[in-house]
């Protein structure tokens, strides 16, 4: 891998990492 893809992958962890704790909220209420 490049260093532009491995900055991309680390730049969707981060954003995915800020949904983490929307989603378990979410599915408790289901």
């Amino acid at each position: 891998l490049s260093i532009e893809t491995q900055k991309l992958e680390e730049l969707a962890i981060k954003q995915s990492r800020q949904l983490i704790p929307v989603i378990p909220s979410m599915s408790a209420k289901l």
